[in-house]
C-alpha cells in the first residue's frame, strides 16, 4: 500500500476495498446456490426419467456426450457426475432439514459429505460445521478424517447436563482420578480411576489438553491412562464430568 495516502482518504479507500469484497463474495454465493440448483434439477430429471421411462447407463453416457458436444465449455456434466446429481437429489429431496443447507456450500463440499457420511445426523453435523466455520474442501476432509462427529457423540455421552452437577466436587472425594505422585511445573500425577471408563479419558484430553499442560499417551490398564495436571484444574474437570 502506498505510504503517501492521506489518513482522511485511507479511510474511504479501505471503505471501497471492503464494499468490493462483499460484493465479490455475494457474487460468488449467489453463483454457487444457483450452480448447484442447477445440479439439484438435473438430478431430479434424471431420478424421474429412471422411475418411468427405465433410463440407464446408456441414456445417461449419451446425455453426458450431448451436453459435451453442444457446451464444450461446460465443465463437470460427466455421466460419473451425472449419477452423482441423481444421488444428491435422492439423498436430500425428502429432508426438509437438510436441503436447504445443502445450496449454501459448494458442489466439492456437497460430494465429500455425500460418499463419506453413513446418517443424516452425520450429515448435518458436518453440514453445519462448514456453514459455522467456513471449512475449505481439505478442512473438511481433515475433520472426517479424525472423526469429528464420532468424538462429538462421545463427549456429549460423558457429559451430563452442567445444572444436574455440583458446583464444587473435593479432590479427596472424586472417583474419576486416583492421584499417583508429583511431576514437573507444580502438577500432580492422577491415573483415570478404573470407574471412569476408558472413553472418558480421551473426552477430558480432547478437552482440556490445550489447557492444562502435559498429557502422557501410555496406557497402564485397559480403562486407563496416566494424566500430569493441576489440583484446580482437575476440580474443574471433575466438575465439569462427575
Amino acid at each position: 500500500m502506498p505510504n503517501n495516502i492521506d489518513i482522511s482518504q485511507k479511510e474511504i479507500f479501505e471503505w471501497l476495498t471492503q464494499q468490493i469484497r462483499l460484493a465479490r463474495k455475494s457474487v460468488f454465493e449467489m453463483a454457487n446456490r444457483t450452480l448447484v440448483d442447477l445440479y439439484w434439477q438435473i438430478g431430479k430429471l434424471i431420478s424421474e426419467k429412471v422411475k418411468t421411462e427405465g433410463w440407464g447407463k446408456g441414456i445417461v453416457s449419451q446425455l453426458a456426450t450431448y451436453i459435451a458436444t453442444e457446451l464444450p465449455e461446460a465443465k463437470g456434466f460427466s455421466d460419473k457426475n451425472l449419477w452423482r446429481m441423481k444421488q444428491f437429489y435422492e439423498l436430500y429431496n425428502s429432508n426438509e432439514k437438510l436441503s436447504p443447507m445443502v445450496r449454501e456450500l459448494s458442489w466439492t463440499h456437497n460430494i465429500t459429505i455425500m460418499s463419506r457420511c453413513k446418517s443424516d445426523e452425520e450429515r448435518l453435523f458436518y453440514l453445519q460445521m462448514c456453514k459455522n466455520n467456513g471449512l475449505t474442501k481439505r478442512e473438511l476432509e481433515r475433520q472426517i478424517d479424525t472423526a469429528q462427529y464420532e468424538r462429538s457423540l462421545t463427549s456429549a455421552k460423558l457429559s451430563p447436563m452442567v445444572s444436574s452437577c455440583p458446583k464444587r466436587r473435593h479432590m479427596a472425594n472424586n472417583t474419576l482420578f486416583q492421584r499417583q505422585g508429583n511431576c514437573h511445573q507444580q502438577r500432580d500425577v492422577y491415573r483415570l480411576s478404573e470407574s471412569a471408563g476408558g472413553d472418558a479419558l480421551w473426552a477430558i484430553r480432547e478437552l482440556f489438553s490445550c489447557t492444562t499442560g502435559t498429557w502422557c499417551s501410555e496406557s497402564h490398564n485397559d480403562s486407563g491412562g496416566i494424566i500430569c495436571i493441576s489440583e484446580s484444574r482437575l476440580n474443574h474437570v471433575i466438575w465439569r464430568f462427575a
